[in-house]
Formats: structure tokens, sequence, C-alpha cells
């Protein structure tokens, strides 16, 4: 079973995202999302490096 890990969106909100259907943590113009990989971009508040350490951390 893949974990969950939360995050902040744009607007404020907190959502959960399986660790196993990220494809990438992308920086554009200092912003960050995550892209899964069935193609879908979140941008999210925290920063790339938070992101990489909360997916090390849940795995």
């Amino acid at each position: 079973m893949s974990k969950k890990i939360t995050l902040t969106s744009i607007t404020g909100e907190l959502g959960e995202i399986y660790v196993d259907e990220i494809e990438s943590v992308d920086v554009v113009n200092n912003l960050t999302f995550i892209v899964t990989k069935d193609g879908f971009a979140f941008h999210v508040k925290e920063s790339k490096s938070r992101v990489l350490k909360m997916i090390e951390t849940a795995k």
C-alpha cells in the first residue's frame, strides 16, 4: 500500500497525494509543482526540497 503525503495548495487547502503517483517535483519561476504519472500538475506552497524530504520520509 502506498503512503500519502499532505501538501498545501496555492489556495491554502490541504490535500493528500500518494507518493507512488508522483512523477516529478518541478520548480518553474520559483513556484513548486507536483506532476503526477497521469499528467496532472499541482501548484503547492511547499518548497521542492521540503516536498522531496516528505517523499523520502514517507517511503
